[in-house]
């Protein structure tokens, strides 16, 4: 009886930190990098300010699916400055439908602001989610950035072989679906669920020592 009243103890202590351990952990919607976070840093797909000098002036999105559902919490994507106005901001756009063009970009779930990219070096940028818009497992999204007045940068390709729909706009028009292209390397991930409160803890505790306390009374009893 005494063994049985300790396992029960041992137990309440293991489901804390299974508790603890599992909402640490951030969950994958979407990734297409390599082992620790790599991609290629050779090439990838060009992307042009309205007021770049280039000729025809590219903004490029990709599209993915949310392989979990839960609320946003970050996403990691590969970019660097390419022209000589690379500290110039950057918008990165998160959708749930296909953006019209650069300047007309709808069913906005969240944007953010890269206000610096150093000069031909490919970085890992992180976006931290401040609204935390939910994104649901099977559904499709889109992450398309544009670059503001004459900055230019590149979206580095993925180093796994990832292909998909990619979203194109040439000088300003509407974007259109590229299927079978490569994608930019990029990663979504879901906030970690939310920590039981303290006295949540206490309870499971407690429930273990209670337990214990029931059966050393039947067997004395």
């Amino acid at each position: 009886m005494r063994l049985i009243a300790r396992t029960i103890s041992l137990a309440s202590i293991s489901m804390l930190a299974l508790i603890t351990v599992t909402a640490s952990a951030q969950q994958v919607a979407f990734t297409d990098m390599g082992p620790g976070n790599s991609f290629d840093t050779t090439a990838g797909w060009a992307q042009d300010g309205p007021t770049d000098p280039s000729t025809v002036k590219y903004n490029v999105g990709m599209e993915f699916t949310s392989l979990a559902t839960g609320r946003l919490g970050s996403i990691d994507i590969a970019l660097s400055g390419i022209g000589v106005d690379s500290s110039l901001p950057e918008n990165i756009y998160l959708t749930s439908s296909l953006p019209t063009s650069p300047s007309n970009i709808t069913n906005v779930l969240e944007s953010y602001t890269v206000t610096y990219l150093p000069y031909s070096t490919s970085n890992l940028v992180t976006l931290t989610s401040q609204s935390n818009p939910t994104l649901t497992q099977g559904d499709t999204y889109y992450l398309t950035a544009v670059p503001t007045g004459s900055a230019a940068s590149g979206w580095s390709w993925n180093n796994q072989g990832v292909t998909g729909n990619i979203t194109v706009s040439s000088s300003g028009g509407n974007f259109v679906v590229k299927s079978g292209s490569t994608l930019g390397a990029f990663s979504v991930y879901l906030s970690p669920p939310a920590v039981p409160e303290a006295s949540s803890f206490a309870s499971i505790a407690f429930m273990g020592l209670g337990s214990t306390m029931l059966l050393r009374r039947k067997r004395k009893a």
